[in-house]
C-alpha cells in the first residue's frame, strides 16, 4: 500500500473505530480480557463479512 492510499484510508479506518466504540458497553469492559473479547466480537461480526465481500468482488 502506498503512503497516499494508507492516507486515504486513515479518515475512513477512524470513523469505524468511533462507530464501534459508541457501540461499546464501557461498564463492561473493566478487563483487558473483556476488551479483547468485544473487539472480537465486533470485527466478526461487522467488519470480516465486509471484508470477505470485498474479496468476492475481486
Amino acid at each position: 500500500m502506498t503512503p497516499e492510499q494508507k492516507a486515504q484510508l486513515q479518515p475512513h479506518l477512524d470513523a469505524i473505530a468511533k462507530i464501534l466504540d459508541e457501540d461499546s458497553d464501557l461498564a463492561t469492559m473493566q478487563t483487558l480480557e473483556a476488551i479483547k473479547l468485544k473487539v472480537r466480537k465486533q470485527i466478526q461480526t461487522h467488519v470480516s463479512p465486509e471484508v470477505g465481500r470485498f474479496y468476492r468482488l475481486s
